[in-house]
Order: C-alpha cells, then structure tokens, then sequence
C-alpha cells in the first residue's frame, strides 16, 4: 500500500517520509526564511560589521565582515588576497599558492598547504615559503603552540623576541625529525634557474 502526501492528498511520497518531495521543499523553504536564512546557506543569527557598522546576516559564527568590506581589505593587500585567473576560469587565490602554482607550473592539490616558516602569513619570499601536506601541517603549528606554551611558562620578558628567532630553526629541526615529505620552493627555483647538464 502506497502511502499519499499529508499535505497536498494527491502524490505518492517516499518511503520513511509523511510528505511527497515538492511539499517537504515547499515546508522546508518555508521555516528556514522564518528564521531569516535561505534554505541553501546555514545561518548563524545576524551581527554588524566591524568595518562599515552595517548589519549582516552571518553565514560563520565568528563573522566580522560584510562580503564589500572583505573583498576591500583583501584587495588592500593587509591579507595578501589576489585576483587571478586559474585554470577553472575567475576566482580568487592566495598570493603565496599563486606563488607556489607558478614555481611548481600545476595546480596545487587540495591535500597541499604552504607553509610560512616565519609564521608571518605577509612575508611571501622564496625562502620562508614550503608546499607541505594539510595533516602534517595542522601537527606541526600543534608543536610550535606547545612549543610557544613552553617558553611563556618561563615568564620571560623578551619570550616575543626569542620567539622570533627560535620559530624557523625550531621548524626545521621538526621537519627533519619527523621526516615529513615538503617541497621546498627556494630549491626549486634555483634547480630551474641552472642549466640542464
């Protein structure tokens, strides 16, 4: 036995379900625009944007900006942001992954992360930038959190200045440790730039 939509009487509706699939959409888009969201997007409330005072509707939890105001401060070059064209057609890209797409002459995988040795997200040279997998990523900013954790214990005055000095070396000595496969883009450049024997 067929079971008939409770809502509109006339249409079959799938099995396990009470409404055919036209009314479930119908009550579905219904409820999430009482709540002041569209049904294809999740929302999170409304809060104002810290930049133009406006009010928003957040599409994050922690949400500062509206869209104009992000694209503004990302084009200002505070967050190195760039336009470009990729192989997929427009969109935006990071500049140190463009940097890294022109050295390597491909698309960075989604499994790929570059790295800022420095941890200083503006500073895009050669040398402080590595193409290393997301994983071994996120556990190597975990041991330099514990690291940093470690030195702010001792109560240390100058501890941001040691810090400075000590995050690549510490960076290093971690990468050769574990034995984490990294592409280090600096290298690559230079093998580039000498010719082939």
């Amino acid at each position: 036995m067929e079971k008939i939509c409770i809502e509109c009487n006339k249409k079959p509706c799938e099995k396990g379900r009470r409404y055919c699939k036209r009314c479930y959409l119908d009550r579905r888009k219904t409820f999430y625009y009482k709540n002041g969201g569209s049904p294809s997007k999740k929302r999170y409330g409304k809060g104002t944007c810290i930049q133009c005072g406006k009010e928003i509707k957040l599409n994050r939890i922690k949400q500062k900006w509206c869209l104009t105001c992000f694209k503004a401060i990302c084009s200002s070059g505070r967050f190195s942001y760039n336009n470009y064209e990729n192989a997929g057609g427009g969109g935006y890209c990071w500049k140190h992954r463009r940097i890294a797409e022109e050295i390597l002459n491909r698309k960075l995988k989604t499994n790929e992360v570059i790295h800022h040795l420095d941890l200083n997200v503006l500073n895009n040279k050669l040398a402080n930038l590595i193409v290393i997998s997301r994983k071994m990523h996120g556990r190597l900013h975990f041991f330099l959190r514990e690291q940093r954790a470690l030195l702010k214990k001792f109560n240390n005055e100058k501890d941001e200045n040691c810090w400075k000095t000590l995050i690549v070396p510490m960076t290093t000595t971690w990468l050769e440790t574990t034995g984490v496969k990294v592409i280090k883009l600096w290298e690559i450049r230079q093998s580039a730039a000498e010719p082939l024997s």
